[in-house]
């Protein structure tokens, strides 16, 4: 099925799960997705949308640092080079939800330079999204001077009145963006 999988990029989540519990039942799975979590990260970097539901079962098998080690940093490596070389990471934002809380400072770095990417004026509000639920997912990592800078960037943000709600609401919630910020940015767009 390895095998199978290697040549045919389209496997349905669903298939990768299923080959795994049928044929690692007498090893330990966890080593086995280790060992292939190339496979899978090239899979999800193929078809993001249709293969994050993967990661997101991975993640209940394995434990949150191999998860991290395996599949959080070579991920936000790449959308990173992919931001870099001025690529949209829009089908990648689902990312987000697949970071643990602790983190290492390895992948913080990496969030906070993604978060720093996709806040850039003109970016597509969905980057907007991924580098603020990145943000979200790392503040209490951050020293004071780099929440300062995240609020400064925030609030500088052309797309700001945008934002999901739920979104601007977590902020809020964090003191990353004061109330004041969303409200004259829209009476200024009226």
């Amino acid at each position: 099925m390895i095998e199978e999988l290697k040549n045919n990029q389209s496997a349905s989540p669903e298939d990768v799960l299923k080959y795994l519990a049928d044929e690692f039942k007498q090893s330990p799975i966890q080593g086995n997705i280790k060992k292939h979590a190339n496979l899978f990260i090239d899979l999800y970097k193929n078809s993001p949308i249709a293969n994050i539901g993967m990661l997101s079962q991975i993640l209940r098998i394995i434990p949150p640092k191999v998860f991290e080690k395996e599949f959080v940093i070579p991920l936000l490596k790449f959308v990173k080079t992919k931001l870099e070389s001025t690529e949209s990471v829009v089908e990648y934002a689902g990312i987000s939800n697949l970071v643990p809380k602790k983190l290492t400072q390895e992948a913080v770095d990496l969030c906070w330079n993604i978060f720093k990417e996709t806040l850039k004026n003109n970016q597509e509000i969905e980057e907007n999204h991924l580098g603020i639920n990145l943000l979200v997912r790392i503040i209490s990592e951050l020293r004071v001077k780099q929440q300062n800078e995240a609020k400064k960037i925030l609030s500088g943000n052309d797309n700001r009145t945008k934002w999901d709600n739920e979104l601007i609401e977590k902020l809020k919630e964090i003191e990353l963006l004061e109330k004041e910020n969303i409200d004259e940015s829209e009476k200024k767009n009226t």
